[in-house]
């Protein structure tokens, strides 16, 4: 019996360090979707900008406060016809426009737009295009 326990433990043990390997892989899998999502901000539409928006309160990278009303930005958003190419463009005295009353909410955004246009910077359509063609599987791959 007491060679059953211990084996089954042994199992269980192994079990759980495979769930953890496996939850990492995962994580990081889905970190890689996510930042390629994000380089191509200059291609979101309004609902690609909600979207980002709501990760950052889930990944608590942003707390707004309870006057935040997500659809309404949307309806303001879409209404002024905001792109992704236009976050590049954008000034804190914008997001009032878009119905944002509360300055801790226009700062914490205003500051998320700015880190994700430095972060990934537009380099144009063509170029991003051309860099994308070429790698395969993580690997840069010549054409001639």
């Amino acid at each position: 019996l007491l060679g059953k326990c211990k084996s089954l433990t042994t199992k269980y043990n192994e079990f759980e360090k495979s769930v953890d390997n496996k939850t990492e892989e995962i994580k990081i899998y889905f970190k890689s979707k996510w930042d390629k999502h994000e380089q191509k901000w200059t291609k979101w539409d309004v609902n690609d900008i909600i979207c980002w928006i709501k990760y950052l309160i889930f990944k608590r990278c942003i707390t707004l406060s309870n006057e935040m009303d997500l659809d309404k930005l949307q309806q303001e958003m879409t209404t002024q016809k905001i792109t992704g190419k236009t976050l590049d463009q954008m000034e804190k005295t914008d997001l009032k426009l878009f119905g944002l009353t509360v300055f801790d909410d226009i700062t914490q955004i205003y500051k998320q737009i700015r880190e994700l246009v430095s972060k990934y910077p537009d380099i144009g359509d063509d170029v991003n295009e051309v860099a994308e063609d070429n790698i395969e599987g993580g690997v840069e791959v010549t054409r001639k």
